[in-house]
């Protein structure tokens, strides 16, 4: 899988060239609970397009590890950028992605804020006269129109995930039981403020301090054998999505062209 920060010049233009896909991780550090590593939405953007584009050949950028927006300054451990500021990252990162032979720009978001600014960049590297198709992407979406939309922040499927991708940055364990040696079953559970929306816990005490995720679901069912189904599953939406980008090959020469007279 070309990397694009160990590749030299010649090895980068040859990748590009079989299969003109770059692809870029757009993450945070950001506090996901005591369980899961602070910099959660880089590691798991960055193995998804990693593997994506084992499948269809490219190159993978290195990770933005700085992302935007979210509800979690207050928390520890987190750093966010302002929004102008990852939009002219992106704006440098796309225009060298098609200088340099990009036909396709995939920005897959870890940290869920950053995606409708993935989406802006594109629009704007449009509007700029940018001839690449950026697709602006986030994991979630490769289960639109199901039941469970395997979306949180650092619950159930953030943490699966994370089980299947990196599994040594986990500690289920913390889960359990907070530093002050409170469970989850010590205090009252959390709840969404309105039917149908996400919970937030906030309790510094609590086990799930910094989780949110929807009502009357928990973090701590998460396992990995789910984590490699979801993982899969978005990988091969991310493959369809790249692929269908693609422009056609051009036609060979002396092929005749669509409308022309025999």
């Amino acid at each position: 899988m070309p990397d694009a920060a160990a590749l030299r010049p010649g090895q980068l233009e040859a990748a590009l060239a079989a299969r003109p896909i770059v692809y870029v991780a757009v993450g945070a550090l950001e506090y996901h609970g005591r369980h899961l590593p602070v910099g959660l939405d880089t590691l798991k953007a960055d193995a998804l397009v990693r593997r994506a584009a084992a499948l269809t050949g490219g190159v993978v950028l290195p990770p933005l590890a700085l992302g935007s927006g979210g509800e979690h300054m207050d928390f520890p451990w987190t750093f966010m950028l302002p929004a102008e500021t990852l939009l002219d990252i992106l704006r440098v990162l796309l225009e060298g992605a098609e200088k340099n032979g990009a036909r396709v720009i995939v920005l897959l978001s870890g940290h869920y804020p950053n995606h409708p600014l993935c989406q802006e960049a594109a629009r704007r590297h449009a509007a700029r006269g940018g001839k690449a198709r950026v697709l602006a992407l986030v994991d979630y979406e490769a289960f639109v129109g199901e039941p469970d939309p395997h979306a949180d922040h650092a619950g159930r499927w953030e943490t699966a995930l994370q089980l299947a991708l990196h599994p040594d940055t986990v500690e289920m364990a913390a889960l359990a039981r907070s530093p002050e040696g409170l469970s989850p079953d010590d205090f009252s559970p959390p709840r969404a403020p309105a039917p149908g929306g996400w919970w937030f816990e906030k309790r510094p005490a609590h086990p799930w301090h910094g989780i949110a995720m929807p009502d009357n679901t928990r973090p701590d069912v998460a396992n990995a054998a789910d984590g490699a189904q979801a993982t899969d599953r978005i990988v091969q939406w991310i493959v369809e999505q790249a692929r269908a980008a693609l422009p056609p090959p051009p036609a060979p020469p002396g092929a005749p062209t669509q409308g022309r007279a025999e």
